[in-house]
């Protein structure tokens, strides 16, 4: 299955978003976290025009995306897109090693710990990254919340392979992993939702994992007009004891989640 559609940026709109160095220049200061306009412009060499004009093509071509939050719109690096145009230039080799690294990392991070008080005070992270499917929103919801255990990755169950992944998409309703009937874990718990459009849930990181945080994830499907494809869009608002490299878990977490484990089981299933 492709991600994309006809409809939706190309690689060739990512690559030719990127030979600008004044738009490398705002992906670089995006990737440290999400900004407004007013703050991409500070210091920039240019007018606020210009520098709009440069978010455009960003936009369009599905690197950058925005969120509005309260009465401020901001805008983040949509690293799904940027990951997509890697691993498909990346020779087998280097993908090898890539995953090695990424398999040594997961294991260092199962195994050490960070110690708590090396970032005792309070921060927030908030996280946004799109991927766009090949199927109906009816389609994607079912998958995507009735059929969660087809795909959530192994490598990402708290419990390991042996554990069943279960989702109740109603008010109060909970992401769950079970191993048994007495043992599980909550992931998280719906707080809102539209039936077929969006969902918000809450979710916490307790002490002993390196918390605490608290996660409040923002789910939405926007349906193309023809509804033969959709939208995934997926905002991550993390508060609490924030260690140096929550973001980039965060990120690469996602990534393989949904960016991998979900849109390649939905491009099984449609196949």
């Amino acid at each position: 299955m492709k991600s994309t559609t006809a409809s939706s940026p190309s690689e060739s709109d990512v690559w030719q978003a990127l030979a600008d160095p004044t738009r490398r220049e705002i992906v670089d200061r995006l990737a440290a976290g999400p900004k407004t306009t007013s703050q991409l412009c500070s210091g920039m060499p240019m007018s606020r025009f210009g520098v709009m004009k440069h978010l455009s093509v960003l936009e369009r071509a599905g690197v950058v995306v925005s969120r509005k939050q309260g009465r401020f719109r901001l805008n983040h690096l949509n690293a799904s897109v940027l990951h997509a145009v890697q691993t498909r230039w990346l020779s087998p080799r280097a993908t090898s090693l890539a995953e090695l690294a990424s398999s040594f990392t997961r294991h260092l991070g199962e195994t050490v710990m960070p110690n708590p008080a090396a970032f005792p005070h309070s921060a927030v992270i908030e996280l946004a990254l799109e991927w766009t499917v090949a199927a109906s929103a009816e389609r994607t919801w079912t998958c995507l919340f009735e059929d969660i255990d087809r795909w959530w990755p192994a490598s990402h169950r708290a419990l390991g392979d042996g554990s069943t992944m279960r989702f109740a998409p109603r008010l109060g309703g909970g992401l769950t992993e079970e191993q048994d009937a007495a043992g599980g874990l909550l992931w998280y718990t719906v707080f809102a939702i539209a039936p077929q459009r969006s969902l918000d849930l809450v979710g916490h990181l307790a002490s002993r994992y390196g918390g605490p945080v608290v996660s409040t994830l923002h789910i939405e499907l926007v349906p193309a007009p023809d509804n033969q494809s959709c939208v995934v869009k997926l905002t991550d608002s993390a508060v609490g004891r924030i260690g140096p490299d929550m973001r980039q878990s965060m990120e690469s977490g996602w990534q393989e989640i949904l960016g991998r484990g979900f849109v390649e089981a939905l491009g099984a299933h449609q196949a």
